[in-house]
């Protein structure tokens, strides 16, 4: 084995590291190493338990025989091949865990190449329940089968090292687990998976990991105390604001490492609440905010985000201040003490009395409409079965970014997938509320895709139950017929005696010119189609219709079989919908069917009725003022 690179009170991070680590013992796998990240969880490979959730297996901590059940793992299988792919990932429940155990400190952040490392593994081999160090160094990333793992180097790995923490020794976190020994014609080293992969993670089970790995570090300071003390010694050598000029991405964080784990540990009280971009924004000032560097998927990422956020601005609290203090009411009166101290003695130690004693609210947002996530999906050329997405979060008429935007085509099978990705992170951005709208402008021939009925990982119902979900067209005019839009659109918001309908009738045969005739002449603010878009007679009136002025198109996703050429012989369900729909929209302000829509699909659940107007219902509702921005205007920023 290679010698310790690091000695002296690196040795503290050392000793609690091994205290961690328990022995895997071979079963459905063939054994390894894990270790514990909160209280009753534990690390390891999916190859090292096989893959196989649900298992239960043995394993040996501190000399105790133990007993986890595995309730995470990816992949499930090699899949067929030698080895595993990325992420190799398994979480354990240790259900007899030992109270007051210790866990590791995460961290996220890949390190550099030449990075010192520390990992401690079972031997295998030897059969033997004495853990191995080695002291190996980052050989930098390494692409593994669509993945990316890290690169050691420097120091022989145990056989049993798998499922084994890597501690990065320059900032005292453990960043890595050991996925493989080295290979044939290697003298030493292996890969390791970053542990970024964590965010791969299902939302609610990351959650719980975090939260107990946040409570457990805000209760026993003495890991976020070494760190500390790395990051002290490193200031002995080179002042911070050198290190900054040398190397920006080295710069040390504005949080002492016992800073944060007291601030996350108090995080980790509140209740789960998917407001985690909310209070990023309200911590800097307000909507202008700079896109953090990585989606935030709980509070606890708002700490790292403003830790990266720019020195505050001049004469103003920093954005870290800002958070605490908007936490503060959060709190019942002893916690709020212990929030509050921590606030007292972090402004101090900026130099900050003075900004936080004249400190106020600097946004409080009064939203007059709903947010949205839009989503756009546009024909790759003339290629209709490849798609180009962008998304973009909507908050008022001013205030509209775009997050994201697929440069790539996604085939149409893989289109789906693609989207629900967006949703999630425009919902994650606008906190998954219940009054957050879910808006996609489409190309015609994907206007029934069923979005409404897609169920996410963040609720177990039917997205359209839970938020108003709306489709445009895919806007294929020139710009200049928008002010002529948005005035009508004006116009009908202020009308009080609300909206008028066109119907087309099922089974009946309307041409395009003698309906863009009446629509001109009879001027209503929306048509009612019988069935869905799908059919190509009536997909074409729905562009005549848009063409003609009306904003507004509701029709059902479920065919007429007596009309639509299946040969059935009951009544016209055509007919049913829109006596059905149309005294139930007469009258409503065009303003309200978003959520009128919404609870006409709750109503139609709740009745069980598949043949309620409410069933399968689409809306086309195409505010000309909440628009999606252009692709040129993806802000860098963001």
């Amino acid at each position: 084995m290679g010698a310790p690179l690091v000695t002296d009170g690196f040795d503290d991070l050392g000793r609690v590291l091994r205290s961690t680590v328990l022995e895997v013992l071979p079963g459905a796998g063939p054994g390894g190493t894990a270790f514990f990240v909160a209280p009753g969880f534990a690390l390891t490979c999916a190859h090292v338990v096989g893959g196989r959730e649900g298992e239960v297996l043995p394993v040996r901590w501190d000399g105790r025989a133990l007993t986890a059940r595995v309730v995470h793992a990816a992949p499930s299988s090699p899949g067929g091949r030698p080895g595993w792919s990325p992420p190799d990932l398994a979480v354990l429940r240790v259900t007899d865990a030992p109270a007051g155990h210790p866990c590791v400190w995460l961290g996220e952040q890949p390190p550099p190449e030449g990075t010192p490392l520390h990992t401690v593994g079972f031997a295998g081999e030897h059969a033997t329940a004495e853990s191995t160090p080695a002291w190996p160094r980052s050989a930098g990333p390494q692409g593994v089968r669509g993945g990316t793992a890290l690169r050691l180097r420097g120091d022989e790995l145990a056989k049993g090292s798998p499922g084994s923490p890597v501690l990065d020794l320059t900032t005292g976190e453990v960043c890595a687990m050991v996925q493989t020994t080295h290979r044939p014609g290697e003298a030493d080293g292996g890969l390791a998976i970053p542990l970024a992969e964590l965010r791969g993670l299902p939302i609610a089970l990351l959650r719980e990991l975090w939260r107990g790995h946040d409570r457990h570090h805000g209760a026993d300071g003495s890991w976020a105390y070494a760190i500390d003390r790395l990051r002290d010694r490193r200031t002995e050598t080179v002042r911070p604001e050198v290190a900054e000029l040398l190397d920006p991405a080295a710069r040390l964080p504005v949080l002492r490492a016992t800073e944060e784990a007291r601030l996350r540990g108090l995080l980790a009280r509140l209740p789960v609440a998917e407001d985690a971009y909310q209070l990023y924004e309200r911590a800097c000032g307000g909507p202008a905010a700079p896109m953090p560097a990585q989606p935030l998927l709980d509070r606890r990422d708002v700490i790292a985000a403003l830790d990266d956020v720019a020195r505050a601005r001049r004469g103003e609290l920093h954005p870290l201040l800002v958070l605490a203090t908007e936490l503060m009411p959060r709190y019942p009166a002893a916690e709020r003490a212990v929030l509050r101290a921590w606030i007292d003695d972090l402004a101090v130690r900026l130099g900050q009395r003075g900004q936080l004693a004249g400190h106020t609210t600097a946004w409080t947002p009064t939203p007059a409409e709903l947010p949205s996530v839009l989503l756009e999906v546009t024909p790759a050329g003339h290629d209709q079965q490849r798609y180009l997405l962008s998304m973009s979060v909507y908050r008022s008429r001013d205030d509209v970014r775009c997050l994201a935007q697929q440069d790539e085509p996604i085939p149409l099978p893989e289109l789906e997938a693609a989207l629900r990705r967006l949703l999630r992170l425009g919902l994650g951005h606008l906190g998954w509320g219940r009054r957050v709208m879910v808006e996609l402008t489409l190309p015609p021939e994907l206007l029934d895709l069923p979005v409404d009925e897609w169920v996410l990982d963040h609720d177990p119902v039917p997205l359209g139950l839970v938020r108003p979900v709306l489709v445009r067209l895919a806007d294929d005019e020139d710009s200049g017929s928008r002010p002529e839009a948005e005035e009508r659109w004006d116009a009908l918001s202020a009308d009080a005696d609300g909206m008028s309908f066109a119907a087309v009738g099922c089974g009946v045969d309307v041409g395009p010119t003698w309906f863009y005739a009446h629509l001109t002449r009879t001027n209503p603010a929306g048509v009612l189609l019988p069935g869905p878009t799908t059919d190509r007679a009536r997909r074409t009136l729905l562009e005549v219709a848009l063409r003609a002025g009306p904003p507004v198109a509701l029709w059902s996703r479920v065919g007429c079989e007596r009309h639509d050429g299946t040969g059935g012989t009951g009544g016209c369900r055509g007919e049913a919908f829109l006596a059905d729909l149309a005294p139930r929209l007469r009258h409503r302000p065009i303003g309200a069917l978003p959520l009128d829509v919404r609870q006409l699909r709750a109503a139609a659940v709740e009745a069980r009725d598949e043949n309620h107007c409410g069933h399968r219902l689409v809306l086309l509702w195409d505010n000309p003022f909440r628009r999606f921005r252009g692709s040129s205007t993806l802000d860098a920023q963001w």
